[in-house]
């Protein structure tokens, strides 16, 4: 190749290129052409058959990752797909429906907590307590009833629990709030119904304007040049109440009123890009794995049942007879003589005999095999590595899902560590995915609920309606400020929990409680603190008004320190039960 270099050089009228010459710390460097000519951004020098440049994309080998794929979502197929699994595969609607009901469960319960210094700083002072009490009865009340929902029928646990599973697995879902009665009524708008209209003239359905506004639409969706959305087109020509007459209306809702509440916004499963502005089901990154994996399970199912169907087969080997050793039993079936005569079946006397005095004593039959014969049973070989290969592909699904398998199966065969480990990860999921996204459908409807409460004076809070004229976003904000209680999980082993606690705090903080009594409630039960604390006084004064006696609280803590320092019989202060060690595994 040298040779032929020169050679090339030499016809062009090149001088031969020398080989770099060090001298000192001097190295003479062979310009080395780039994608964007000599010596692009000062680096298109490199030690001469040392340095090969190129654009690195991710793949650090030709094809080893393949083409590259700019996607752009058909939301419409995405959504139709995801529907289509939860009917066809269970793996789909056992983790969807597992994380509907730990994620919204019984629905989140409302704890008021209107910031008192903000509000102070502002000149206006309320009764925290008073203030709490009474919002957190009238939500209760609201969010209980079915006269929540604009059509009268599911109340508001049950319209979020649709929410989320729509959202989910539609990708998106629209939230309309209406007023109606002085209370906020809630319409939930299926995502397959947004769409955008045509209008006459102005653009594509990636690109048009509303020649109104002067807004951008997209997908059904209006929105400024700051990216808020402005108004949602919902198509009436298609869902369960159209009619032919719909056929290619639209409707637009605004995504505000006039005073600048929230009257609707889109629910999302979850977002691809910041540029798309729909949202896709969480399925969609594991859509053609489950369903390859339905597939599978369908197949094994379907074999499984036409093997058992053949018990077993007979291999004759070179040089028997070839007959069947159940022809006897076939004849008989079919009412067809079983002797030599008739009849080519082969009868053995001592055969037959043996084999209706095994029947009689045992209940089961015997087989007189002719000579060079043998009964093989199907053994099921492929039935046997389903669940190694079924098992490890299910618990990524459940985990593109954000759900342990021992969740999401609800089976923990693990030890104690392992299972509290599984449990203490989807506790945090919740609390995350819980304040990340379902809380704000919760506190846009309680900020819509609380200005009805006041201009309805049904509740009172001094200086909100001022503030709600002027726009003083601080002042409402401190006023609806809440916290959103859902559905606790269970820890495995309550005392062990707390006793790690103890330990981290020392042994000084041994009589400091670690929650409120409130917090303790919400945690074990559902029962509301202050409904409860009444509830328990009025009981107390029954139960003394008919000659039953509360307990001091010195004794009932006498008792609790006797019994909780007393030693037991057999077993010394300082040893321990033989499996003590192993409690939990």
């Amino acid at each position: 190749m040298s040779r032929l270099g020169d050679a090339w050089n030499a016809l062009r009228g090149k001088k031969k290129e020398e080989p770099p010459v060090k001298t000192g710390e001097q190295t003479r460097m062979t310009p080395v052409p780039s994608a964007m000519g000599w010596g692009a951004y000062g680096g298109g020098y490199a030690r001469a058959s040392r340095v090969v440049w190129k654009w690195f994309d991710g793949e650090k080998s030709a094809g080893g990752m393949g083409p590259i794929n700019r996607y752009t979502l058909d939301h419409d197929a995405l959504r139709m797909r995801s529907w289509q699994l939860l009917i066809e595969s269970e793996i789909v609607q056992i983790g969807i429906n597992r994380w509907v009901t730990w994620a919204v469960g019984k629905g989140l319960k409302l704890r008021a907590e209107p910031d008192e210094d903000v509000l102070a700083s502002m000149g206006i002072g309320i009764d925290k307590q008073v203030f709490s009490k009474q919002m957190e009865g009238l939500w209760k009340l609201y969010a209980a009833n079915n006269w929540c929902s604009w059509s009268n029928m599911v109340n508001l646990q049950k319209i979020m629990w649709e929410a989320e599973k729509n959202a989910l697995l539609g990708g998106d879902v629209l939230w309309i709030i209406n007023i109606e009665n002085g209370m906020p009524k809630i319409d939930l708008k299926d995502g397959a119904h947004v769409r955008s209209p045509l209008f006459s003239g102005v653009g594509t359905s990636m690109g048009m304007r509303n020649p109104e506004t002067g807004n951008r639409v997209r997908h059904g969706i209006e929105f400024n040049d700051r990216g808020e959305h402005v108004a949602y087109y919902v198509y009436r020509g298609s869902g369960l109440y159209a009619s032919p007459a719909d056929a290619l209306k639209y409707e637009r809702i605004p995504a505000r009123d006039q005073f600048g509440n929230v009257r609707a916004f889109m629910y999302y499963g979850i977002r691809y890009r910041l540029d798309d502005i729909r949202g896709i089901p969480l399925i969609a990154v594991c859509m053609e794995t489950t369903k390859q994996l339905e597939m599978y399970k369908e197949a094994t199912v379907e074999g499984a049942v036409e093997r058992a169907k053949i018990a077993f087969s007979i291999e004759h080997e070179l040089g028997s007879v070839g007959t069947n050793p159940l022809e006897s039993n076939l004849a008989r079936g079919f009412g067809l003589p079983t002797t030599q005569q008739g009849s080519d079946i082969p009868v053995d006397i001592a055969g037959q005999k043996l084999a209706d005095t095994f029947a009689a004593t045992t209940g089961r039959q015997a087989i007189n095999l002719p000579p060079g014969a043998k009964v093989n049973a199907t053994t099921p070989a492929q039935e046997a590595a389903f669940k190694d290969f079924y098992e490890p592909n299910m618990a990524i699904i459940f985990a593109a899902l954000n759900i342990p398998i021992e969740v999401a199966l609800m089976k923990f065969g693990s030890n104690y560590s392992a299972s509290r480990a599984a449990i203490k990860d989807w506790e945090h999921t919740l609390e995350v995915q819980r304040e990340s996204r379902i809380q704000g459908p919760y506190q846009t409807v309680y900020s819509v609920f609380m200005l009805c409460g006041v201009l309805m004076n049904r509740v009172q809070a001094p200086g909100f309606l001022e503030a709600f004229r002027r726009n003083d976003v601080w002042v409402l904000a401190a006023y609806t400020n809440a916290k959103w209680i859902g559905d606790r999980v269970p820890n495995i082993d309550e005392k062990k929990e707390v006793d790690a606690t103890r330990a981290l705090l020392g042994a000084d903080s041994v009589n400091v409680p670690l929650i409120t009594v409130e917090d303790a409630m919400e945690r074990h039960s559902s029962n509301d603190f202050r409904n409860a604390i009444e509830q328990y006084e009025e009981e107390m004064e029954y139960c003394e008004e008919h000659g039953i006696e509360r307990a001091e609280s010195g004794e009932r803590g006498a008792e609790s320190d006797d019994e909780s320092g007393e030693d037991k019989s057999g077993k010394g202060s300082g040893e321990r039960e033989e499996g003590d060690d192993e409690q939990g595994e």
